[in-house]
């Protein structure tokens, strides 16, 4: 193994990567290096081989436990197959920490993890704000297909490495810590909603010549409850334009209507909107969401460690004011739950999404 971590230095001194197609790389070297280059491409190749034979989701098994308490969890592989059942409460993850943590090599700091004890699962890298120093010294969280080999890593602790010494521990969430940051990827959905009013205009754009039909098919169409007449852009020619719309009415909702009234492809839609509405403060926008989401999280666990909502203040120019919420990576299910109750709601003040 140690062969892979040299190629991640020789590739840069000896070849050009070269794509073509986006399925191969072409790697370039002189006759009496191309051997020693093809057994570290193979070598290469065999270590990201394993680790996505071994790419694991933890999940618990339960909510609820006591304060320094560690849940049972179960490793969970492809095919949903069971990898590891951990009821004993021991580690299986452990927390990373470098000065260099932000600008590490990362496969070479897993290629040498995997060097000592083979059993990588995945991992997971922090990224922090740049402000907070203790937090920038983070590199990430690195899970194992066993207590066994997790204990046996952490032997690196103290080990030199880029310059300075590997601090590696047990996951804070093992060791009776908070569970704010899970061992695995977090879950991460982007929202959007209307920051302008609809001018009550839709322009849906179709194939050229497709044109005529689409003035046949829907020349007198009822979108909520307004029977409205389409009509040819005069700015462009592949584009119809819809008046009268309800101020209201969704884009997902127009959609669903024009493909119930013709067969042709529909290439783009969108609302013109005008007039900018006076949201409330991102903040206030940020608490009414966790409101609605806060049912469908465990309520054993402090709702700032299982969920995270950022709302961003708009552009001048902005149509749609944009929020992102982060979810704590093992409460996949529980993510699905929340999204799907919030999707059309509308929260106060705000139009309709």
């Amino acid at each position: 193994m140690a062969n892979v971590c040299c190629l991640l230095h020789m590739i840069n001194r000896i070849s050009k990567p070269t794509w073509e197609h986006k399925i191969e790389i072409h790697l370039f070297a002189s006759s009496k290096d191309i051997e020693k280059v093809f057994g570290f491409v193979r070598n290469v190749l065999v270590c990201v081989k394993k680790w996505l034979r071994r790419e694991c989701l933890e999940k618990c098994l339960h909510h609820g436990s006591q304060p320094g308490i560690t849940l049972p969890v179960a490793l969970f592989g492809a095919g949903a197959e069971i990898k590891h059942l951990e009821l004993e409460h021991r580690y299986s993850t452990l927390d990373v920490s470098h000065s260099k943590g932000n600008s590490l090599d990362d496969k070479k700091l897993l290629m040498l993890f995997e060097n000592l004890v083979s059993g990588v699962c995945g991992f997971h890298k922090f990224t922090g704000s740049g402000r907070d120093g203790e937090y920038n010294e983070k590199w990430g969280r690195i899970a194992f297909l066993t207590p066994d080999a997790a204990q046996k890593a952490v032997e690196l602790n103290g080990v030199e490495f880029c310059g300075s010494s590997l601090n590696v521990a047990p996951a804070r969430a093992y060791a009776g810590g908070d569970h704010r940051t899970s061992s695995f990827p977090a879950v991460r959905a982007k929202m959007f909603w209307p920051h302008r009013h609809s001018k009550s205009l839709a322009v849906v754009r179709f194939e050229k010549n497709d044109i005529d039909l689409i003035i046949s098919d829907c020349s007198d169409i009822l979108i909520g409850g307004r029977l409205l007449h389409c009509e040819i852009s005069s700015k462009c020619m592949n584009s119809v334009i819809i008046r009268g719309l309800d101020r209201e009415i969704s884009k997902p909702e127009i959609l669903e209507i024009l493909r119930m009234a013709t067969d042709m492809k529909i290439l783009d839609l969108f609302l013109v909107r005008g007039t900018a509405v006076d949201d409330p403060p991102c903040g206030v926008c940020e608490s009414e969401l966790l409101i609605e989401i806060s049912p469908f999280l465990p309520s054993h666990t402090p709702l700032s460690s299982c969920c995270y909502v950022k709302v961003f203040p708009p552009e001048p120019m902005d149509n749609f004011m944009r929020a992102w919420i982060t979810f704590d990576g093992r409460l996949h299910l529980e993510a699905a739950q929340a999204l799907h109750h919030i999707k059309g709601k509308v929260l106060a003040r705000c139009l309709p999404w």
